[in-house]
């Protein structure tokens, strides 16, 4: 599902390694122009929850995982 999404939306498969990681690159042949703005993203893939949080709260990821709630970022505060 996640891949489907990615590829309709102007990414293409770079890299995937199973239990690790999903690296995407922009599609070059992407619809429209310009886009999508990044030249590539990478996805790590944590099963867990907490070392997941621990991660984001040791400034390894740049938005928030699923999984961390209000009160987790209070407590982190």
């Amino acid at each position: 599902m996640l891949f489907f999404v990615l590829l309709v939306r102007g990414w293409s498969k770079d890299e995937f390694k199973a239990n690790e990681y999903i690296k995407v690159a922009r599609n070059p042949d992407y619809w429209k122009p310009g886009r999508p703005y990044l030249d590539g993203v990478e996805y790590p893939i944590m099963r867990e929850i907490a070392p997941r949080n621990l991660a984001f709260f040791a400034g390894k990821f740049d938005a928030i995982p699923l999984g961390v709630t209000i009160p987790t970022l209070k407590d982190f505060k």
